[in-house]
């Protein structure tokens, strides 16, 4: 049978003498392992916890997917200004000399439609007197193994090639959004409710990409999808550390982000085989429709819904946890389960800095966070900028995370100090 902490302690507290010193260990115990009445009744892992957190890290595949798309979306391309369909046999090096187009954005005002492919040759030149102007348009190196790109579908290439940032920019604006606004949604209307309508937003979002004629339209599409990508990040980690208890917390939130490696290498391979940056988004904008069916699996978070006292819920997830784990739960389950203190529950983000331990923690944390996501997405969105084989560079980047999360992983799990966990993650950037 499965007591509740108010019940051992007070059967403790009348066992006598003897029983005191057991009260005090148990006390100890329960608070270094951060226990309470949900972890008590179903364990703090088993194989529930285990299915619901498994199934919660699938939503970070296509998560992982929009994040690191522009790595072979925006890559950059060969280009030079369009040659006159008279000399489109001429050598593109020799097309670039006679024009005097070295910078690519700009040739010689000459009147290319009167002559042909036959009447160029190393050694002509243009009148000396010819003015420069800017070129209109462009061709593109096809053989580059990158294919159609943001670049060579708008045309984004010398005063317009800062768009591809702007991009980017707005994505993150959207990123920097949701993740003000999540947590908020996420407390008022439920873990599960905000996860899966942000998933659902971000599967309609991201397949819409693939129909975005204009730049500015899919602009827009990009910022809404940042913004709904970390609503989708950050409630389906607070919900997977919502179900398991004690140091399982630690644990089930890296295990929520262990798909981040292998989508970066899995994202390589389908931006290899498409080469079509519309393909590409398509691929990684239709599984989100199957994760949406997750709806009828995963449950609300027990512990949310025990402070909003929905207890009749809360029986039925508990019931279904602990028929999996085989744990047995008391007959007065009612009497255990009891919403917390009203001031407790009213809790909120201002209460972070009212003492001054507090804010400590909150401030030291928001700049760990923000060093961490600064060196995190200038990695992952400037992987195109690094040389060499792009979707080589993407792999390799995924492998050196991978190793990142299991090592770290493997230090959290013997309570080593947090000294190690740093070092990992600055051996996984080094290896980048």
């Amino acid at each position: 049978m499965i007591k509740s902490k108010s019940t051992q302690q007070t059967q403790a507290g009348t066992a006598g003498g003897g029983a005191d010193a057991n009260k005090s260990s148990s006390k100890q115990k329960c608070s270094e392992d951060e226990c309470d009445i949900i972890g008590e009744l179903i364990g703090k892992y088993g194989k529930w916890q285990f299915y619901m957190t498994f199934l919660l890290s699938l939503f970070q595949v296509p998560n992982t997917f929009h994040i690191s798309s522009p790595v072979f979306q925006a890559a950059h391309k060969n280009y030079w200004c369009q040659r006159p369909a008279e000399l489109n046999q001429t050598p593109v090096e020799l097309w670039r000399n006679i024009s005097q187009s070295e910078d690519n954005c700009h040739q010689i005002n000459y009147k290319w439609n009167e002559i042909s492919s036959d009447q160029i040759s190393s050694d002509f030149r243009p009148p000396s007197n010819s003015s420069e102007i800017a070129c209109k348009s462009w061709e593109y190196d096809w053989n580059d193994n990158l294919g159609n790109t943001w670049t060579s579908e708008w045309d984004l290439v010398c005063e317009k090639e800062y768009l591809k940032n702007v991009a980017e920019m707005f994505f993150l604006l959207g990123v920097a959004t949701g993740g003000i606004i999540s947590g908020y949604l996420s407390d008022k209307f439920g873990r599960k409710t905000m996860l899966f309508n942000s998933a659902f937003l971000q599967t309609i979002f991201g397949i819409a990409l693939y129909f975005a004629d204009s730049f500015e339209i899919y602009l827009a599409l990009r910022t809404l999808l940042g913004l709904v990508s970390v609503s989708v990040t950050y409630a389906g980690l607070i919900l997977a550390i919502e179900y398991v208890d004690g140091k399982w917390r630690t644990i089930a939130g890296m295990y929520n982000l262990f798909p981040l490696p292998i989508s970066y290498m899995m994202i390589s391979g389908i931006a290899y085989l498409t080469q079509d940056y519309k393909v590409l988004q398509l691929c990684i904008g239709l599984p989100g429709i199957f994760l949406c069916f997750l709806w009828f699996v995963v449950p609300e978070s027990p512990r949310w819904l025990l402070c909003k006292g929905r207890i009749a819920e809360v029986k039925e997830v508990i019931k279904t946890a602990a028929r999996i784990n085989k744990r047995e739960l008391p007959h007065n389950i009612e009497k255990l389960l009891k919403p917390p203190d009203e001031d407790e529950a009213n809790e909120g983000f201002t209460d972070l800095f009212r003492s001054r331990y507090l804010r400590l923690i909150t401030i030291c944390f928001l700049c760990i966070w923000f060093t961490m996501n600064l060196v995190y997405y200038g990695l992952i969105l400037n992987m195109n900028t690094f040389g060499g084989n792009v979707y080589l560079n993407s792999v390799s980047e995924g492998a050196g995370w991978h190793r990142v999360y299991i090592l770290n992983d493997k230090e959290t799990d013997v309570n080593t100090s947090h000294r190690y966990q740093f070092s990992f993650l600055g051996q996984g950037n080094v290896s980048l």
